[in-house]
């Protein structure tokens, strides 16, 4: 944890299926916040999915609100097939809001007004203010925004020509955390980040090291969810860059 940078993290052993783990580790830690939690946060994806269908109630439950962190992942707007909200809904007794509009837009002025709608606005307030979040870490090549084509064709070019190799609620970061600059983090439907909550990330598998380290170095985690071989990896890049640092 001190060599990422973060306070916690979960490591599940090696396996066939590295999803189901990660789900049910998060799972584990969900629940854990649903015991001490007013409110929590969460994003989308698959490894959100998952958790999603490994969650089981506890028998205490002090949370009030669970809150999307960002809008809709599909671009015509119809469910996500990854959709939280209506496996959250039938598993708790516990409010959910989401965010009745797109995760990302075409441009600054509809991205302005979208959050200035009162029913986005209100949301994403709670959004801003949940005790802990839950993310999952998307990569290149199957991270939600380029599987549904929010980005592609020469944008998606753009980015991945400028080293991103990593997203967050839709924001891309490059192996050493630093975001995109250009205009598409600014269009996105989503709470700000770094977050102002305690932020626990998702993601395993070794294709996923390389957006693991960029998440980690971002700063916006505080907490790591991952299985064994990735964390190898990981903890192998961050010793080897350190000692690189020390060198020079």
């Amino acid at each position: 944890c001190q060599l990422a940078g973060i306070e916690e993290c979960l490591i599940v052993p090696e396996g066939e299926d590295v999803l189901a783990s990660i789900g049910k580790a998060m799972a584990y830690r969900f629940n854990e916040a649903l015991r001490c939690c007013r409110a929590i946060g969460v994003g989308g994806g698959r490894t959100l999915y998952s958790f999603a269908r490994e969650l089981s109630a506890p028998d205490k439950i002090i949370t009030k609100e669970i809150v999307a962190l960002i809008g809709n992942t599909k671009p015509n707007l119809a469910i996500e097939p990854f959709d939280l909200a209506s496996i959250l809904a039938t598993k708790l007794p516990v409010e959910f809001f989401h965010i009745w509009g797109p995760s990302a837009v075409a441009s600054k002025s509809e991205a302005d007004m979208l959050l200035q709608m009162p029913s986005i606005k209100t949301v994403l307030q709670k959004a801003e203010n949940v005790d802990i979040g839950f993310v999952g870490i998307g990569d290149m090549y199957n991270s939600s925004f380029i599987r549904y084509g929010y980005v592609e064709g020469h944008e998606l070019e753009n980015v991945a020509e400028s080293g991103m190799v990593g997203e967050i609620l839709g924001r891309f970061f490059d192996i050493n955390g630093n975001t995109f600059v250009k205009d598409i983090n600014a269009l996105h439907i989503s709470i700000n980040l770094p977050a102002e909550c305690q932020l626990i990330g998702g993601a395993g598998g070794i294709e996923k090291v390389k957006p693991i380290v960029g998440a980690l170095r971002t700063g916006w985690l505080r907490g790591l969810i991952t299985d064994e071989s990735a964390a190898k990896a990981v903890i192998r890049t961050l010793s080897r860059d350190a000692k690189k640092s020390e060198k020079t």
